[in-house]
């Protein structure tokens, strides 16, 4: 096959010039490497540290495995994290990342803050947590479903976000009807970039992106939606204030300075959702643009001047994005590098890394000789997808051919091409634009199979950064800004340094690829159950 990696283009090639990055980057750019932001990124499975240079390159990371539990009085959808759990795993992966970085603590100018969306935190008098809600916390399935009949056009309309399930309003309708005493001593409704944030500086603030993926910003005014929140019998007393791009929300507390190896008094911003941040790390900024971000969930995302609504079928979302006043349109392909994670150990007994389950991947034919794979990416955004059945589909009977290994891995990362396409073809549909060529970040962008796949099924250049910490230098741009080394959040990543390679379509595979695309999503469409 040829090679899809053929014309790669990088905006750094760092080897070429036969020199340590910093000494290159420092005799070509003027960018002083001595400096550093910390970002901090909570995201669905692990907590992550960073240390990323002013060229917004991460020079030094570690991660924590994040912990959840179904509380006592909770069915089995409810999850729950316990703060002192996550601020152990957070100051472990600072400390570890502090150590691979060997910098001195005069060297780290700021914080900067991403977290998973969706997830909340409701705290108590005196600021204490009472309930630490994951973004795959589901409980209020049934308060979501009841706020939806009541007011669902609106609610999209408003917020741009869809269905309620996953927002802020019916978590705290559960409380109110589960958990009365909790809501009377609740003193505040907090994100979970928020919640570290507070953990950071004793402050409490939202930030609009973070809020827009709780349900709680009215997108024509980027400030919290209090007329609509107010009908739906919300407690707005409880809503903090919303802080602006790159605005700083306080100082790091002395002892947890102390307690990492920080300086006091560091600046702490809240960089905003940990997929926004990877636009930013991925230099999306402009109408237009678009970008995925693949970790444990994927999503795609078009930056637009304003936000745009699918309102009939509510197939997309759209948020205010930190960027001069912009707006994203998102698709969320659900379960991404969580499934794919799945499947690689499930056929190896825990034995594949990302790198050999790619190769195995790799040398399996285009579309897997048939096999097709629906374990979570399919053609609608995840929310509106719902609870399907899905597996690994193969031709039968076995003795005429058994899939190989990687066969069937070759067809999961073919399904979230796939996914892709169809997701960025909806956006195309409600903002009648469609992106000259797709960014593509995050942990699950390290496979080649899926990158090239993806520019030959899209028929677009696909330019992945090799370092695939986006969310952490999206973070990062944001902090520099609060450390007074920009003016702004747009400067700031302009000033950025992604290397980035470029995979091409290439024709003989778009062709074969097109066959394989329809079939898969005509099988999709077979499994969803009869209405």
């Amino acid at each position: 096959a040829p090679d899809t990696r053929k014309g790669s283009y990088r905006t750094a090639n760092v080897a070429s010039e036969g020199a340590s990055p910093s000494g290159w980057l420092t005799r070509k750019c003027g960018v002083d490497l001595n400096r550093y932001v910390l970002s901090l990124d909570l995201g669905t499975s692990s907590a992550h540290a960073f240390l990323v240079d002013r060229a917004g390159r991460p020079v030094a990371g570690s991660q924590a495995a994040m912990r959840y539990h179904r509380p006592q009085d909770g069915s089995d959808l409810a999850k729950e994290f316990h703060p002192s759990e996550v601020m152990d795993a957070v100051g472990e992966a600072v400390c570890k990342t502090l150590r691979k970085g060997r910098v001195s603590p005069k060297q780290v100018s700021a914080v900067g803050i991403t977290s998973q969306g969706q997830g909340a935190v409701l705290m108590g008098l005196e600021d204490r947590e009472l309930c630490c809600c994951p973004n795959i916390d589901l409980r209020a399935v049934f308060e979501g479903a009841a706020l939806d009949d009541e007011a669902g056009p609106e609610i999209y309309a408003t917020t741009g976000h869809f269905p309620s399930l996953l927002l802020a309003p019916a978590r705290l309708r559960w409380f109110q009807a589960h958990r009365p005493d909790l809501m009377e001593s609740a003193s505040s409704v907090v994100s979970v970039a928020g919640w570290l944030g507070h953990r950071l500086t004793g402050e409490i603030a939202s930030e609009a992106g973070l809020d827009c993926t709780l349900g709680l910003i009215d997108l024509s005014t980027r400030r919290h939606a209090l007329p609509l929140l107010n009908r739906l019998k919300f407690p707005v007393e409880l809503l903090p204030p919303v802080l602006g791009s790159g605005e700083r929300l306080g100082c790091l507390r002395p002892e947890l300075a102390d307690k990492w190896g920080l300086p006091s008094g560091l600046p702490v911003i809240l960089a905003g959702a940990d997929t926004q941040c990877g636009l930013l790390g991925l230099g999306v900024t402009k109408p237009g643009q678009a970008g995925a971000v693949l970790g444990w969930s994927g999503s795609v995302h078009m930056v637009m001047p304003e936000p745009m609504l699918d309102l009939e079928a509510r197939r997309t979302w759209s948020s205010c994005y930190s960027v001069d006043s912009m707006y994203t349109v998102e698709a969320n392909l659900g379960d991404c590098g969580h499934a794919f994670n799945w499947l690689a150990r499930t056929l190896s007994g825990g034995q594949f890394s990302l790198e050999e389950a790619d190769r195995l991947a790799e040398q399996a034919p285009l579309g897997g000789d048939g096999v097709l794979a629906f374990l979570g990416p399919g053609p609608l955004s995840a929310p509106n997808a719902g609870l399907r059945m899905g597996g690994i589909i193969m031709p039968t009977p076995l003795t005429f051919q058994e899939p190989t290994t990687g066969q069937i891995l070759r067809s999961y990362l073919e399904s979230v091409a796939y996914s892709i396409k169809a997701n960025m073809d909806t956006i195309s549909e409600v903002t009648g634009r469609r992106a000259p060529y797709l960014c593509l970040g995050g942990s699950m962008s390290k496979s080649g199979v899926l990158a090239g796949a993806l520019a030959s099924v899209f028929e677009i250049p696909v330019r992945r950064v090799r370092d695939s910490q986006v969310s952490a230098v999206g973070a990062a741009a944001a902090a520099w800004v609060s450390a007074g080394d920009f003016s702004s959040l747009e400067d700031s990543v302009e000033g950025q340094q992604p290397d980035l390679e470029e995979f091409l379509p290439q024709p003989i595979q778009t062709a074969e690829y097109l066959d394989h695309y329809h079939r898969w999503l005509e099988t999709f469409h077979s499994l969803a159950p009869e209405q």
